[in-house]
């Protein structure tokens, strides 16, 4: 759904945020010079995000389900929020099945 990115390149700040909808692909980011671990096809389409977290801004490459996530709510903050809580709940094994 998204990746962290390692380098920044030469993308400026008005690189980031220009589109929830994924606007380059993985070969683009690369060629302006982002460093991006992933094993996704350079045809897979990203969207270039800076969120801020507790240290200070954060860079992210959303993906398609990325973008899907925010058809029912716009925000990127909110995907980002789903993103994250999904992957606590994969981390500590679910809800197991129980629910109250």
């Amino acid at each position: 759904i998204v990746m962290s990115i390692d380098d920044l390149g030469s993308l400026t700040s008005d690189s980031f945020n220009v589109s929830l909808k994924p606007s380059m692909t993985i070969a683009g980011a690369r060629l302006a010079g982002l460093t991006v671990s992933t094993d996704l096809k350079d045809t897979a389409e990203v969207s270039p995000m800076k969120l801020q977290g507790k240290a200070g801004n954060e860079y992210f490459l959303g993906l398609k389900n990325f973008y899907v996530i925010t058809r029912y709510n716009h925000s990127r903050l909110y995907a980002m929020a789903v993103f994250q809580l999904s992957q606590q709940l994969a981390q500590s094994g679910g809800l197991n099945g129980q629910v109250d």
